[in-house]
This record gives C-alpha cells, sequence and structure tokens, in this order.
C-alpha cells in the first residue's frame, strides 16, 4: 500500500479528465484498493462532483482509506445541509 502524496496530483487528475461519472467513479473504486487518503485529498475529489449524491459516493469509495479522522470536519463543510452531513458523518463512522 502506498500513501498518495498530497503533491501527487496524479489520481485527481484522472478523475477529472474523464468524461462519464461512471469512469471516475471506477478510478477512485480501484485506487483506493492500494491507497490512504488525507480527508483533504478526499475533499478534493469529491468537489470535482458537482452533486451530493455523487460527493457522497465518492466519500463512501473512500472513507475506508481515510488516515487522519481527527480532520473529517473538512469534509463535512463540503456538504451545505445538515442532512448531507450527517449522510457523511455515518459513512465514515461505519467504514472503520
Amino acid at each position: 500500500y502506498f500513501y498518495l502524496q498530497s503533491d501527487a496530483p496524479l489520481l485527481y487528475n484522472k478523475v477529472k479528465k474523464a468524461s462519464f461519472d461512471d469512469n471516475k467513479f471506477d478510478l477512485i473504486d480501484v485506487a483506493s484498493l492500494g491507497c490512504y487518503y488525507s480527508c483533504a485529498q478526499v475533499v478534493r475529489i469529491m468537489k470535482i462532483f458537482p452533486f451530493d449524491d455523487e460527493q457522497l459516493k465518492a466519500l463512501k469509495m473512500m472513507a475506508p482509506h481515510i488516515v487522519d479522522l481527527q480532520n473529517t470536519g473538512l469534509i463535512y463543510k463540503v456538504f451545505s445541509f445538515d442532512s448531507e452531513k450527517e449522510k457523511a458523518e455515518e459513512i465514515i463512522r461505519n467504514s472503520k
């Protein structure tokens, strides 16, 4: 396993350039097999997606690989509504 370095934008760029959401999620899924993420990296990937449900889906794929759970507040700030923040909190809680 390797830790995805914050200065290594490879996954971000690949996801950003993928044409379809399914391809984007496939890239995240494959990368998550061998990666660990910081909360800041998770936020960066989540922000590629314009809708809350897509952001939550991306979070669900990456959550088991988050290494700095003390920083989950960064993830919750992505969402405008408390209901989405609660869903994100539940995803992170259930991912361990």
